[in-house]
């Protein structure tokens, strides 16, 4: 274990997205491409969203990302318009 705040194994690039409240659903038969936000006042992320079974959902960044926990919400944007979020896996 390390506390290298620059260790290269805290980047990720995909993860796993369950739970999610959708406030206005996006059409979900093809992964799409949307924004995310995983910290409060984080800077919006690009990403690929595809669904993998009923309430899973397989997330893909543009960049890796550093320090993403499990058990952290992702806020999804369209745009300016918020459609939802879920918890990481």
């Amino acid at each position: 274990m390390t506390n290298n705040p620059d260790d290269p194994d805290l980047l990720v690039s995909t993860i796993q997205l369950h739970t999610v409240n959708w406030i206005n659903t996006p059409d979900l038969s093809q992964p799409i491409t949307l924004w995310g936000r995983y910290r409060h006042q984080g800077k919006l992320e690009r990403l690929t969203l595809e669904r993998l079974a009923k309430d899973l959902y397989q997330v893909t960044f543009k960049r890796s990302q550093k320090a993403i926990a499990s058990g952290q919400s992702l806020v999804l944007y369209d745009g300016q318009e918020c459609l939802g979020g879920g918890v990481i896996v």
